[in-house]
């Protein structure tokens, strides 16, 4: 696992596509390296052959940077 380096601390991200795959690995450092991140996805339904939502993304994210981030499905 990366370590916190604190270099973003003080700036928000947008992450677009941050519900799975590398979209949700930069939201994940983002945050902890100590971004304001904002996730969004195109839809909160399930895909038949890949693991997890917006939802599970923005859950696991909290629980794991113990940070509150913003979810969208636009």
């Amino acid at each position: 696992m990366l370590q916190n380096t604190g270099k973003l601390a003080g700036y928000t991200i947008f992450i677009t596509g941050a519900s799975r795959g590398i979209g949700k690995a930069i939201a994940l450092k983002a945050a902890r390296d100590g971004a304001n991140v904002v996730i969004a996805a195109k839809t909160a339904d399930p895909h038949p052959k890949l693991p997890g939502t917006i939802y599970t993304a923005a859950a696991e994210s909290e629980r794991r940077t113990r940070l509150l981030l913003h979810a969208f499905i636009i």
